[in-house]
C-alpha cells in the first residue's frame, strides 16, 4: 500500500542523518518516501501534496549529498556561506511543508478507515513539529545567539523536541503499517516459520491487532448509530 515504505524512508531521512554518512542515508530515505507517495495517493488524494511537498526534500538531499560527496574524493570545494545558510533555511520550510501535507493525509485517511488513535497521533505530531520549527527559528535569531546561555536552553529544547517528532512520526507511520491496509491485504497470511516461538508471537500480535481494528469498528458504529438517533 505505500506506508511500509513510507516508514523506512522517513526513519533513514530523519533518524540515519546522525550517522556519519547521514547524507546519503538522507538521499534514499527521501527518494523512498517520494515513491510511498505515489502508492498511497491511490488510496487518498490527499497525499499528492505530501508528494509535491517532497520534491524539494529529495532536491536538497541531493544538493547536500553532492557536496560532500566530492569533500570525501578531496576535491576542495567550499560552498559560499550565504548558499549554506539559503539551504538550510530552505530545508527547514520545506521540510515544515512536507510535515504538514503528510499528518493531514495521514489522519485523513485513518479518519476514513476508522483508526481514531492514529487520526489523533498525526494532529498531536503536528503540532510538536511546529513547536520545533519555532524554536529552530528563534534559535537562529541574532539576540538569541549573542546570549550563550538563552542559545544553550532553546537549542537543547529543540533538540528534545526534533526527537520527540522523529521518534512519535515513526512510531504513526509503522501503526499505520500495520493497520491500515489494502482490502487484498487482509486475506493474505504471513508464511509459518520454521520457529515455534516466531509463530506464537505472530499469532499473539495479530490477536492484539484484530482486537483494536474490532474496538475500533465498534467505537464508529455507536457513534454513527448516536448520530442517526440525534437527527431521529
Amino acid at each position: 500500500m505505500g506506508f511500509g515504505t513510507l516508514f523506512v524512508g522517513y526513519i533513514l531521512t530523519y533518524l540515519f542523518v546522525l550517522t556519519p554518512f547521514g547524507y546519503l542515508f538522507e538521499l534514499v530515505g527521501s527518494a523512498l518516501m517520494l515513491y510511498a507517495m505515489t502508492k498511497l495517493t491511490e488510496y487518498n488524494k490527499n497525499f499528492r501534496y505530501s508528494f509535491f511537498a517532497a520534491i524539494p526534500v529529495v532536491l536538497i538531499a541531493l544538493f547536500s549529498s553532492v557536496i560532500n560527496s566530492v569533500d570525501m574524493l578531496g576535491v576542495t570545494f567550499i560552498p559560499p556561506e550565504m548558499l549554506i545558510l539559503v539551504v538550510a533555511y530552505a530545508k527547514a520550510v520545506f521540510n515544515l511543508l512536507f510535515h504538514i501535507a503528510l499528518l493531514t493525509a495521514v489522519a485523513d485517511i485513518a479518519r476514513e478507515t476508522g483508526c481514531g488513535k492514529i487520526r489523533t497521533a498525526a494532529y498531536r505530531n503536528l503540532i510538536i513539529y511546529a513547536f520545533y520549527f519555532v524554536l529552530f527559528i528563534v534559535s537562529n535569531l541574532s539576540v538569541i545567539q549573542a546570549n550563550e546561555t538563552a542559545y544553550s536552553l532553546i537549542a537543547l529544547a529543540g533538540n528534545i523536541f526534533w526527537l520527540a517528532w522523529v521518534i512519535l512520526n515513526g512510531t504513526m507511520l509503522y501503526s499505520c503499517y500495520m493497520r491500515i491496509c489494502d482490502e487484498n491485504d487482509t486475506e493474505m497470511k504471513a508464511k509459518t516459520s520454521r520457529f515455534s516461538f516466531i509463530n506464537k508471537f505472530r499469532e499473539e500480535f495479530d490477536r492484539r491487532e484484530n482486537k483494536a481494528r474490532e474496538a475500533d469498528r465498534r467505537f464508529y458504529k455507536e457513534k454513527k448509530t448516536k448520530k442517526e438517533k440525534k437527527k431521529k
